[in-house]
């Protein structure tokens, strides 16, 4: 039973900026349809650096200053959570990423009137849980009360699988949908000029600096580059490890040839300026930059890591993968697309290509369709079963 009326929906996270989760959930406000979808955004922590870029229709409440602590504001916001579910009275309260998930199961567990409850996991749980302190009482909560929860969507088959390892009972009721990507701002953006070094290869990477990244095996890697060829290496992205990797560049004598640029309000200038792109992550949901630099018109070398990056390359088609934590084999893709001009070439235009796949209009209309049929297909939750997980009401 498709609703006749748009849904109301309230989606959920920690903050709204940085990172690819974010952009996702930004790219699926913008490009809804409202007569299907009329969204509500509520986040954990406000002062995001996505929020100026929030459509002027789509309400944003933010529960906690950006002072606290990610963690601290999802689990202190239940509370208020709650207050607003009972408030505006949605159809849908969709939680992005598995601790949203959790905090917006708690925050409807008992309530007379309850909307149905979608999560949108963006990593597969045992991977992100191993560099997680909550990992632990993530996988737990995953295990435990993600049945009660109406759907899933998963970015990613591999996702999708992991959670289905994780819960049994999950297996009928988790779609796969990949990320929102290529939309106006990313075309626009890729056309921005950028001042870049005429005599030398420019390298980019993106991601937050930490461990799940791989960005000292990308250093090690372009350390056996800058001996064969002149480069440089741009890495877009702020997180801890910047101190760490720094010295790492110290180390290998490369300090002249790399660049940390952090946060960038417009990666994708930077990716269309660049001879390749290389995603060196030891695990990925499914990896949004690689998709993004695809269609900046920039060939894409990656790690051949869990989830993502082999679902949307095709090896030696639309970019090239390489083991995960291997410097050697990384550093050797890398100087193929970049020494032989026919394979450059070849790399850009069937990643062209492939980026069509993802564009944003078309991953919303998805998305709604699979809100629909879950608001619209299955039976209430029995009420008295629910038991508050996470919540210390």
């Amino acid at each position: 039973m498709i609703p006749t009326r748009p849904l109301r929906s309230i989606f959920f996270l920690s903050n709204f900026g940085g990172g690819g989760a974010e952009m996702h959930t930004l790219r699926l406000l913008q490009s809804f349809d409202r007569q299907q979808i009329q969204p509500m955004l509520a986040v954990a922590r406000g002062g995001g650096s996505y929020e100026s870029r929030l459509p002027s229709d789509v309400p944003l409440i933010a529960f906690h200053s950006r002072t606290r602590s990610a963690v601290r504001a999802v689990a202190g916001s239940v509370l208020a959570l709650r207050r607003l579910i009972r408030r505006e009275q949605p159809d849908v309260v969709c939680g992005v990423m598995d601790l949203s998930v959790l905090a917006v199961l708690a925050a409807t567990a008992g309530l007379g009137s309850r909307p149905r409850v979608v999560g949108m996991i963006q990593v597969a749980p045992r991977e992100a849980a191993r560099n997680d302190r909550l990992g632990p009482l993530i996988l737990s909560g995953i295990r435990h009360t993600y049945q009660w929860a109406d759907g899933f969507v998963a970015l990613s088959e591999g996702v999708r699988q992991d959670l289905i390892e994780l819960n049994g009972s999950l297996h009928d009721r988790i779609r796969v949908i990949p990320n929102a990507i290529l939309d106006d701002f990313l075309r626009s953006g890729s056309r921005v000029p950028v001042t870049r070094p005429q005599d030398r290869k420019v390298i980019v990477a993106c991601g937050r600096l930490l461990p799940q990244k791989g960005f000292p095996y990308l250093l090690r890697a372009f350390a056996q580059i800058h001996l064969q060829l002149p480069a440089e290496l741009w890495i877009l992205g702020e997180g801890p490890d910047l101190a760490a990797l720094e010295e790492e560049a110290r180390t290998l004598g490369i300090t002249e040839r790399v660049r940390f640029l952090g946060f960038q309000d417009n990666p994708f200038a930077i990716m269309a300026a660049a001879d390749l792109f290389v995603l060196s992550s030891l695990f990925e949901g499914f990896g949004n930059v690689v998709v993004e630099a695809m269609a900046c018109g920039t060939p894409v070398v990656a790690s051949d890591c869990p989830h993502g990056p082999s679902e949307i390359i095709k090896d030696g088609v639309n970019g090239l993968l390489v083991p995960v934590a291997n410097s050697r084999a990384l550093a050797e893709a890398m100087l193929r697309v970049l020494t032989q001009p026919e394979l450059h070439a070849s790399l850009k235009r069937h990643g062209l290509a492939r980026a069509q796949d993802y564009r944003a209009d078309t991953v919303a209309a998805r998305y709604a369709q699979a809100l629909q049929e879950i608001t619209g297909g299955l039976p209430p939750k029995p009420r008295a079963a629910v038991q508050r997980p996470l919540s210390r009401q």
